[in-house]
Parts: structure tokens; sequence; C-alpha cells
């Protein structure tokens, strides 16, 4: 018989393996059962009151061992041949155990023999003669037997245990025995996941201790490579796909993420197996999404990728399947720009336009604003301009372009307006570098606007003198603010992102403060920010007023009166940047009362110069304030005064690598690309 020996210890628990015990004796045993068996004829079984039918029932009730079992029962099918089956109503009349000789006297699993099995199993339960741990006992060694008995289809497919079977278990087997309990089960084969009473126990395990943790959710094999195959063969095969979710949920809960990808690869490997359905579909596409924000593992996500766009094809009506994946697609995309994969980045691009998954300009904008964002870090204002051109309708991005000057500096080299006939004959000159599949008749979101604007400053910083420079943020600005005026703009949805670029490039590029408060105010003066959201973290008042000494107090109210017509809110910088003013100017009444004005707001309170001012001069700490931040102020490597970051014009620090990095960083996915380009 074989028996595994567990061991336990504070570290956890230890398997030692598999003793075989009584091998000789056992040997012994079955030869001399099938001596027996060759000596007798079917007419010797078959016989009323036959004394060798007697003598083969006993040999038969002998043995506790399913697996010897099985190979007595193969050679009494090679011995018998099609009289086997007359075998089994002789020895019944015989058996005082009936249940048990049917149950291991079927040589095929099907319907009957499993029918044969359950009813033993719920004779057993119903038994008054038996105390609740002989009865647990009779209870493991059907289970056991049955499990024995079928090997290979118990490495296919798990036993189902009958309701009232689980609903004992669940009732009888002591707390402290629930570990050993499921072991046994997982030993077994036995489906863990319904009836209803099995995954209560389940779960019950995972809110118990640690080791009932780590073995219920299978995590407890895969600390050692030795004992990972238990999980590779059981786990998907004994939890049903939505407690695999559930389990995997529980796993990223946890914040251990350290065998997230092993049961990623299970719960794909469970859908690639049982197929798929939009319900399952679904719940699998928020766990992997909810994955890939927690690892970043985009190499996992692409080969999932793969079989889900396969098994949405085999569903009837897949096309509206297919919106499912827009989320994941356009968050590894981003990923992807983020980490410099930028042919796998083109790649899902190619594989996008290919499926109907593009229908829907929202979903297009999306791609195509990850698209013009990869696109910064070429820094190449024509690449960006045509890739705008192809992502929206032609000539009305050709037109408005023209109108901003963007056209004129983009292919001319100066915000010059060109005459309509030369800027049709242009537009109809310019290659389309996307497919019409990805591209939206309309015109140009704000962002990507705002993304040409990005480009085109930073090369004009680069290429221009500061008097021309100067000139040319003025003309920009000034088209831009009459566009506004004359009502160019289709989308309603404005917002302060290419204010914010001009801004920017004029404090910090040009290094002009004076005239960035002289831009802000004339913008707000006219009117033209009412119909504009600030949809940033930063405000373009933030940009202008923060550290700027080139403006006066009377600027500062000026831009405070401004604020309140346009009812713009006080953002944390702004409040950041009144404090620091008034403490330069030794005011440490007003300073304070700025500061209580971030208190109240609810504003974080990480900023390091304004850490520093609160510390000097005693002043409270919000609520659930970080005194590490105290400690690093201690700190002589820290620089408090390095606060660029507060207005950095890239909301995405560090969000592209360069080339070194990205020779030692990226791992290779050409095989999965391979792979999504023959979808």
């Amino acid at each position: 018989m074989l028996r595994c020996c567990i061991y336990r210890s504070l570290g956890g628990v230890r398997y030692v393996g598999t003793l075989i015990a009584g091998d000789n004796i056992n040997n012994i045993k079955l030869a001399s059962a099938y001596d027996f068996v060759d000596s007798l004829t079917i007419r010797d079984v078959c016989k009323p009151h036959s004394k060798r039918a007697q003598e083969l029932l006993h040999l038969v009730n002998s043995i506790d061992d399913g697996h010897e079992m099985r190979r007595l029962r193969n050679k009494m099918k090679r011995k018998f041949g099609q009289q086997y089956s007359l075998i089994y109503p002789s020895l019944k009349n015989l058996s005082d155990d009936p249940m048990r000789l049917e149950m291991i006297m079927y040589r095929n699993l099907g319907r009957q023999q499993y029918s044969a099995f359950t009813r033993y199993l719920q004779d057993v339960v119903k038994r008054t003669n038996l105390d609740n741990t002989n009865k647990k006992q009779k209870l493991y060694d059907i289970i056991r037997l049955q499990h024995d008995l079928f090997p290979t289809a118990c490495k296919r497919s798990a036993i189902n245990l009958p309701r009232e079977i689980h609903e004992w278990f669940w009732h009888n087997i002591p707390r402290e025995e629930s570990f050993d309990h499921f072991y046994f089960l997982i030993k077994n084969d036995v489906f863990l996941s319904s009836p209803p009473y099995a995954w209560r126990f389940a779960q019950r395990m995972m809110q118990g201790s640690e080791l009932e943790l780590q073995l219920s959710t299978f995590q407890l094999f895969l600390h050692q490579e030795a004992h990972q195959s238990t999980f590779y063969q059981k786990f998907g095969k004994l939890y049903s796909f939505d407690s695999m979710i559930y389990i995997l949920n529980r796993v990223f809960k946890s914040k251990d993420l350290r065998f997230a990808k092993l049961y990623l690869s299970a719960l794909l490997h469970k859908m690639e197996v049982q197929g798929a359905h939009e319900g399952s579909l679904l719940r699998f596409n928020n766990t992997l999404l909810y994955y890939l924000s927690q690892t970043d593992d985009i190499e996992s996500f692409l080969r999932a990728l793969v079989v889900e766009l396969r098994l949405i094809k085999m569903i009837e009506g897949y096309d509206e399947l297919f919106k499912m994946l827009h989320r994941p697609l356009v968050f590894v995309l981003k990923l992807l720009r983020r980490q410099g994969f930028h042919e796998e980045f083109f790649t899902i691009i190619s594989t996008v336009q290919k499926l109907p998954l593009s229908e829907g300009h929202i979903f297009k904008q999306h791609i195509f604003t990850e698209l013009i964002s990869l696109l910064k870090s070429f820094n190449d204002p024509k690449l960006t301009c045509q890739y705008v051109m192809s992502g929206f309708n032609r000539k009305a991005t050709g037109h408005l372009l023209n109108e901003l000057g963007l056209w004129g500096f983009v292919f001319h080299g100066d915000a010059r307006v060109l005459p309509g006939e030369n800027l049709q004959s242009e537009i109809n000159a310019l290659e389309s570098l996307l497919p019409k599949s990805l591209s939206v008749n309309r015109q140009p979101s704000l962002c990507a606007i705002t993304e040409i604007y990005k480009t085109v400053l930073s090369a004009g910083s680069k290429t221009m003198g500061p008097g021309q420079f100067r000139d040319f943020i003025v003309g920009l600005y000034s088209k831009y603010s009459s566009a506004l005026e004359h009502g160019l703009f289709e989308d309603p949805r404005h917002d302060t992102g290419v204010l914010n670029v001009i801004l920017y490039h004029t404090r910090f590029a040009l290094r002009d403060a004076r005239l960035a408060f002289v831009l802000l105010q004339d913008f707000y003066s006219r009117g033209l920010g009412k119909e504009i959201r600030i949809t940033s973290a930063k405000c373009p008042f933030s940009l202008v007023a923060y550290q700027n000494k080139e403006i006066s107090q009377a600027d500062i109210s000026e831009l405070l009166v401004l604020m309140h017509q346009n009812k713009i809110p006080l953002h944390f910088q702004f409040c950041t940047a009144m404090v620091l003013r008034y403490l330069e100017l030794n005011n440490v009444e007003d300073a304070h009362s700025w500061y209580k004005r971030i208190l109240h707001a609810g504003f974080k309170v990480e900023h390091m110069l304004l850490v520093k001012a609160v510390k000097d001069n005693g002043w409270e700490y919000p609520p659930h304030f970080d005194t590490k931040l105290l400690e690093k102020l201690e700190n002589k490597d820290t620089d408090v005064a390095d606060d660029t970051f507060l207005l950095e014009e890239n909301s995405e620090i560090g969000d592209t690598m360069g080339p070194a990095d990205m020779q030692t960083q990226l791992p290779s996915l050409q095989h999965v690309i391979d792979l999504l380009k023959t979808l």
C-alpha cells in the first residue's frame, strides 16, 4: 500500500515522498491470487453454493489497495473474457458488502460505476452503527479505492463527490483536522469547487492558518521545484475556472506576487482546455488587467491575449466580444511605450487594425493617444504631425494645424499660415501612416494637438535663438487664442493642455517668467478660460506663480482675482507657492494662512520645501503625515530646493528609457509577437 508522509514544522510543510510498505508480502499475495484465478472456471464461480466462488469473494474482500484490485480485476477479465460479466451477480449473492463489490468489479469507469461509487458513499453516511471517526475512515477508504481503481481517469479529471458527502465532512471534520482532510482530497483528486459545501470548506481553509491558506491555494506546492508538478497537475483540475479567478484575486490582494505568473498560466491553460463563454472571458479579462497593473509582465499578457483572441473567434457573434479587450489593449500599449518596446507597440497596433476591435471612436482615440505619446520619445514634429493627420480627418486636421501656425513650422520652418490652395495640395501629397480602420472622421483630440505643440516648441527651443524663440512663442500663443475666439476647435471638452505647454516653455525653456505671467493674464482677462477645464494636477496659475520672482504682489493679487472670476479652484502647487513666497517676504502670518488652506483642502504634504517650512515654523502636521519625510529632511543627500518636478511638463517622468537601458532591460517577446502576427 502507498502511504505519503507529511512532516510539519514552523517553516511550513515538508513532503518526504512515497514509501512502499509490505511490498514483498503483497507481491507474494498477488502472485498466489493470480494462480488461484488461473485454477478457476466460470462454472466454478457461477454454480449455486459454490465453495470456489466463496473463496474468490474472500480474495476480493481481502484486497484493500485499489491498485492491487485493479490488477486482479484485469487478470479475471483476461481469464474469463466475455464471461467476466457473470462473476459479479454470482458473488453478489454471497457478499455481506455488495455495494463495495459492485463498485470495484466494474472494469471501466462510466455512469454505472460512478453511480455504484456514490451510492456506496451515501449508504455509509446513513449508517447508524458507525461513529463519526469510523464513518470518516470508511468514507476515506472508499474515495481512496475509487481513485486507485481508475488512476488514468483521475489524472485527466477530478472525482465529484455527492453533496451529502461534502456536507457531512463540513459538519463532522474537527477544525484542527481541516489541513489533513483537505490534503487527502487533493491527493485523491477530489473536485474542490462544488457542490457548495466543498467550496465552503475551501474558503474556510483560505481564511484559516497560513498553512491552510497555502494548501487551499496550492501555493504550498510552489516553494520547491520538486513539488511544483502537483500544482501543474492538480490546480486547474480540482478547481473550477471561477474558483481559480477567486484564488488569483486573493493572491493579488495579499501582494505576494512571487507565483502570480504560474497562477495566470494555469488559468490560461484551463480556459484553453474547457473553452470559453462571454462571462468567463470577461472575468478572465478583469483578472488579466489587474495582473498586468501589478506586475508589468508584458510577455504573459501578450501570451494571454493570443489565447483570448483565438477563443473569442470560436464564439458565435464574436465581433461584440472584442470590445472587452479595449481596456487591456490600451493598458498594455501604455506599458510597452513606457518600457521602450517600440517594435512590439507597433505590432499590437497592426494586430488591432486586422480585427473588429477598433470600432468606436473612443477606443481609437485611446489607441491614438498612446501612439502619440510614444512618438514623444522620437521628438520629431514632422512624424508626430503625419500620424495625427493619418489618425483623423485629413482635411479638417490640416486646416486646423494651418490656422494654429503648426503646419507652417513643421513643413516650412516658420509659423506661417498657408493659402488654402497650397495647403490642400500639401495635404493631398502627405503620406498616410495609419490604416483607415484606425482613423476617426473628425478633428483631432485636444490631447493630440497638445502633443504637436510639445514637439514643435521643444524643437524650436533647440534651433532658435532667444529672441526668435520668444517671437515664435508669442506668435503661436496669438494664433491659439484667436482660434479659441473664433471657435475653430470642434471638441467641446477643451482643457488647459496647450496653454500649459506654452507657459511651461516660456518659463523653463525661454526662461522668461515675466512673459509667462503676461500671457496667462491676457488669456484669462479676455475670457478665453471660461469654457476650459483644468484637467491636470497642475494648473496654469501654479506654473506661473511657483517661485516666480519676476512678478510682484500686485501681480499675485491680479492672478487671484482672475482665478475667482473664472471659478478656478486653488491647487496644491499654487497654495505651496504662496506659502513659500510669503516666507521669503518674512510674512509668516500670511504664509501660515495659506498653509491652513492646504490643511483644510486635505492636500497630501510631501513637498520637501513645504515640509521644511512646516518644521521650521512649528506648524501642525496634517493627519496621517508621513514622519519619514522628516528623517529624509535630515539626510544631507536630500536636495530640499530641488523641486523642478513640481512643475515638470511631462507628468510621466522616467516614462521612456535610453537605448542602453533598453538593451539590458527588455525581455525577449519575439515568440509572442510572431504569434500575434499570425492572428
